[in-house]
This record gives C-alpha cells, sequence and structure tokens, in this order.
C-alpha cells in the first residue's frame, strides 16, 4: 500500500539543495554580468558622444604662432575642427569682454572657418587675451574653447617688436 507521507532520503534533498545554489548563483551571475554591461555601454555612449562633438579653434597656429595685432584691431580666424555642427556660438575677447564686429555666424559645420576682427582700446597695452568660444552640439550639450594669447616682446636691434603668440588652448 502507498503512504502518502514518505520521508525524503538524504541523498534525492541533497542533489536538490544542490541545484537550488546552483540556480542562486547563476542568477546572482546574471545580475553581476548585466550590471558590468550597463557601465560598458554607457562608457561607449559617452565616447561616441566625445568624438562626434565640435571642437572650436583658431586656424593655421602652432603653439608660439605669432599673431598680428595692429593698433587696436585684432584679426583671428576660428575653425571648427571637430564632428559636427557648433550652434549657439557665443564669442568674447577677455579682458574686456570685447565681442567681434560683424559676428553673425551663430552655426559652424565641420571644417567651416570664420574670420573674427576685434577692435577698441582694451587690446592697446594688454600682455594677454583669452579668446571664449561658447557653443553646443546637435543635442544640445554645452561645451567650450579658451585660446590663450600671450605677448611676446621680441628685440631686433635697439628696436623691441611687440607680437602676440598663441600659447595654450583649453576645451571643454
Amino acid at each position: 500500500m502507498l503512504t502518502l507521507i514518505q520521508a525524503a532520503s538524504p541523498w534525492a534533498f541533497g542533489w536538490d539543495a544542490l541545484v537550488a545554489c546552483g540556480t542562486i548563483a547563476l542568477a546572482l551571475a546574471t545580475v553581476i554580468l548585466g550590471l558590468i554591461t550597463r557601465g560598458v555601454a554607457k562608457a561607449t555612449a559617452e565616447e561616441v558622444q566625445s568624438q562626434s562633438r565640435p571642437v572650436l579653434l583658431i586656424t593655421n597656429l602652432n603653439r608660439g604662432s605669432v599673431i598680428l595685432l595692429r593698433g587696436e584691431q585684432l584679426h583671428l580666424r576660428i575653425r571648427n575642427g571637430g564632428k559636427g555642427p557648433a550652434f549657439e556660438i557665443r564669442c568674447r575677447l577677455e579682458p574686456g569682454g570685447l565681442a567681434p564686429e560683424d559676428w553673425s555666424s551663430g552655426i559652424l559645420v565641420q571644417d567651416q572657418s570664420e574670420a573674427l576682427h576685434f577692435s577698441g582700446s582694451e587690446l592697446e597695452g594688454s600682455e594677454r587675451f583669452d579668446l571664449r568660444l561658447d557653443y553646443e552640439d546637435l543635442a544640445g550639450r554645452a561645451h567650450s574653447s579658451r585660446i590663450a594669447i600671450q605677448l611676446v616682446a621680441k628685440k631686433i636691434g635697439k628696436e623691441v617688436k611687440r607680437e602676440y603668440a598663441f600659447q595654450e588652448v583649453e576645451i571643454s
């Protein structure tokens, strides 16, 4: 006759416990793998975004290149050397917060350049300028470039010639 209650053998219970522990271990490993994959996907997305952003810089200049300042006028040319267009471009020359004359370009596409002309008494006698460019990418993320321009006095014979040279760039 068959009894409804049978005692489980220790051998059968041991295998069930092992299967349960294995299942729990696999579930835990799946959760950990999911978290790691999420982190890798986020890092990859950030890397792709950083490679597809606009970058505004002064064109054709290397560190120490001479920039001409004629009296109270400074002429520069900027270029979008990054990937993708730059929108809502705001440009100013510090100190003094000078804006470029006749600046109408709110957009620079990839590899496009634009001339900037600054004039004002603030340019005369300054030893350092910072050209600040603030702009946005297609997704509306804010970026900025700061280009430092430093006075370099060169002695030619008995005459001291004042020239300005590109010194450093900070991009954020």
